[in-house]
């Protein structure tokens, strides 16, 4: 049994990366800083981000429109069985801009955090994914053959002779429990 908010989107590996663009670094970051400030504007961030997706010839607001709401295993399913182009560069993207990110967000002023928060943050957040393809395939195929459910709205886990008893949306017993809920 898996209790979970499905959010996070299979990683589809980028098949062709001849039009692939990656700019950021340590040393455009320490260039980018204002020298009066001490920050990075927020628009000069975004304007990288989206060369380097445009390069590419992918628009992050036009994919994220039509992947925000897929949050199903056959969402899921599907998408891997497609392998979207722009899903791939997203992925490869946000996968190496991970590792520049909290440093970006810590050198945005007050105001530019916020403005990202509320505006830009859910956009870039459905593509910083952390399950490989393969496992997500692997959950799908379990989920299919009934090995795995979802039960969501977990209230009360209870263990009784080796077993789990759940309640959620409904009363299960099950013999393992990962709850995949988050830190929250």
């Amino acid at each position: 049994m898996i209790n979970s908010e499905i959010t996070k989107f299979p990683s589809i590996p980028l098949e062709d990366n001849s039009k692939f663009k990656f700019t950021i670094s340590y040393d455009w970051i320490r260039e980018s800083i204002n020298t009066d400030t001490g920050f990075i504007a927020l628009e000069d961030a975004l304007n990288k981000v989206d060369g380097d997706l445009k390069a590419a010839g992918v628009d992050i607001l036009k994919s994220y429109e039509k992947y925000k709401d897929i949050d199903t295993y056959e969402g899921y399913q599907r998408l891997i069985d497609e392998k979207p182009y722009d899903l791939q560069v997203l992925h490869e993207y946000f996968g190496l801009i991970s590792k520049y990110h909290s440093q970006i967000f810590g050198l945005l002023s007050k105001l530019d955090q916020e403005k990202y928060l509320n505006k830009y943050h859910k956009v870039f957040d459905i593509f910083f994914t952390l399950v490989p393809m393969k496992t997500s395939q692997w959950i799908i195929d379990s989920i299919n053959e009934g090995k795995v459910i979802f039960n969501k709205g977990l209230k009360e886990i209870e263990h009784k002779d080796g077993k789990f008893v759940v309640t959620g949306e409904e009363v299960k017993e099950v013999d393992y429990l990962i709850n995949t809920t988050g830190f929250n």
